[in-house]
């Protein structure tokens, strides 16, 4: 898994370059729902599945970005993402807590 502290402008860079990156939200419905990053998949990580990647157009040759409140859940859905193949799979460290102390 790649490892990623970045900062919320540093996000916003990878972002904005227009990258083919698929930004993938894996804190529960309610939680995406209370606020999220623009352009992002909820997919809560007791919900990570090669069919629930496959449901949202999301290949093993993907770039993937995954990150949830603190960085615990994210990292979870990355080494459950690796395990399925995707190889190319970041984590934001510390998760949204630590970008929004930024």
């Amino acid at each position: 898994m790649n490892k990623l502290s970045v900062s919320k402008l540093k996000l916003d860079e990878i972002l904005k370059k227009g990258d083919t990156v698929t930004l993938i939200d894996v804190r529960t419905l309610e939680e995406f729902n209370e606020g999220h990053f623009q352009g992002a998949v909820c997919i809560p990580v007791d919900e990570i599945s090669k069919e629930m990647m496959e449901t949202h157009g999301i290949t093993t040759d993907c770039s993937i970005i995954c990150y949830c409140l603190s960085g615990g859940r994210s990292a979870r859905a990355c080494t459950k993402l690796q395990s399925l193949g995707y190889a190319n799979v970041t984590n934001v460290e510390g998760g949204l807590m630590a970008l929004r102390k930024m």
